[in-house]
């Protein structure tokens, strides 16, 4: 990482293309302007993350590596991941398919936490049947 001082109206360039100039200071708060190619995309670093995450969707595999090793060690019970479900077998096996909820819900912390309730309610309900 560079950090470089500048004063205001000073600029910054980058490459023979790009250049930041400063151009207002206001207590906390600076505004630059930036000229650069048009095919050069420029976004605030929130707006930036968020276009990044809605381009590389959640990755499946690692959502599944997940879960298994959450019911791993919150579970007593054994857990597959076969055909595009995650199998986790209780007295009857619950099937939970990964990539349909990944797709509803968008992202795979939502995801995570949504598949885990349906574990711990289908764990839950295998347990107050053995009661019974």
């Amino acid at each position: 990482m560079l950090t470089l001082t500048r004063k205001l109206g000073e600029a910054i360039q980058i490459g023979d293309d790009i250049t930041i100039v400063l151009k207002e200071i206001r207590r906390n708060h600076v505004r630059i302007s930036i000229t650069a190619p048009l095919e050069v995309k420029i976004f605030r670093g929130e707006v930036y993350e968020r276009v990044k995450s809605e381009a590389n969707p959640p990755d499946v595999d690692t959502l599944v590596s997940r879960l298994i090793q959450w019911c791993d060690e919150n579970i007593d019970a054994a857990v597959d991941w076969k055909d595009g479900l995650l199998v986790v077998h209780f007295e009857d096996k619950l099937y939970v398919s990964v990539d349909r909820i990944l797709k509803e819900y968008g992202d795979d912390s939502t995801a995570f936490h949504y598949i885990v309730e349906l574990i711990k309610e289908g764990h839950a309900a295998c347990a107050e049947q053995e009661r019974s």
